[in-house]
């Protein structure tokens, strides 16, 4: 899935800051800031997912080994997951609000964000939909 989704994510996100530098307004200065945001959201959210692809994957040394770690490993990026997000977000927040000039803004980062789990279900549901249609 994820050979799928990063790379959907990674062009759609790439067109729709071009999209936001071109389109949003007159002023070019927040063109870039929304450019910039979108960037950040969407590579957040990549990030993130390779977090969870990782984080949920049991490594060769658990099945060597015979211990079972993926509780714990999974935890560990659930939580890095969280701090990364928590850190970008509240970085960004804190320069939109409190900056002259902000360099990043909280609604494109959204979208960037929100641009992964858009991308993974419509590709969940495409793989699922073409698995039920092999087994009839």
């Amino acid at each position: 899935m994820g050979l799928f989704v990063s790379p959907i994510t990674l062009v759609l996100g790439i067109i729709l800051a071009l999209i936001f530098n071109v389109a949003i307004t007159k002023d070019n200065n927040m063109n870039q800031v929304w450019m910039l945001s979108m960037f950040l959201g969407t590579f957040l959210g990549l990030m993130n997912f390779g977090f969870q692809l990782r984080g949920s994957r049991p490594s060769y040394t658990d099945a060597y080994s015979g211990k079972n770690d993926l509780f714990k490993r999974s935890m560990i990026y659930f939580f890095l997951r969280i701090i990364s997000f928590g850190a970008i977000f509240a970085l960004v927040a804190m320069n939109q609000f409190t900056s002259e000039s902000p360099r990043f803004n909280l609604i494109p980062t959204g979208i960037g964000y929100a641009l992964h789990f858009l991308v993974l279900l419509v590709v969940f549901t495409i793989l699922n939909f073409k698995g039920k249609k092999a087994d009839k």
